[in-house]
């Protein structure tokens, strides 16, 4: 009587851990932290008209190809999808940021306290560093980083709540 319940306990727990095997198509662990990150703060509105610039995250890639971002560029605080980047763009993405002039431009950045604007998180070499931006911008280093983020070919893409965004520890 015994035998049977042990095979089906094991049987039970070795499905169970197969299951929870890491791959890539598992859903990114919100608690950790992104390689980069780009977040938008946004401008004042004038009265009778919205913001030019709502707030909320622009893109977060990880190391390993997890990506969120918004559905379109003008979905920033309203609708995001997340996904994989596939290794080779992940890795000539991470090559071309390696050696790109954001990257030498120095930490901080001011912006006035009534414009849009966006800070940058970059991870890497096990230190943190932090640029911020004005908006709108189109002439810095960090346009044609954010530009290259945006057109990463998604892979197993999924749509995803801003609230859960918005709740994951790594969004400050």
């Amino acid at each position: 009587m015994r035998a049977p319940s042990f095979q089906f306990a094991s049987l039970l727990l070795a499905g169970f851990l197969c299951g929870c095997a890491p791959s890539q198509s598992s859903r990114p662990a919100l608690s950790e932290s992104p390689a980069i990150i780009i977040r938008q703060y946004p401008d004042y509105p004038m009265p009778g008209r919205d913001s030019d610039f709502p707030g909320g995250l622009v893109v977060a890639l990880w190391r390993d190809g997890r990506m969120i971002r918004p559905t379109r560029p003008d979905a920033v605080g309203k609708s995001y999808v997340e996904g994989f980047v596939s290794v080779a763009q992940r890795e000539e993405f991470f090559t071309f940021l390696s050696t790109s002039a954001a990257l030498r431009v120095p930490e901080g950045g001011g912006v006035p306290v009534d414009s849009a604007s966006e800070s940058i998180i970059v991870r890497r070499d096990g230190k943190m560093s932090r640029w911020a931006r004005a908006l709108p911008d189109t002439q810095s280093a960090w346009r044609e980083v954010e530009l290259r983020l945006a057109g990463l070919p998604l892979q197993e893409s999924r749509s995803m709540e801003w609230d859960a965004v918005r709740s994951a520890s790594w969004y400050e």
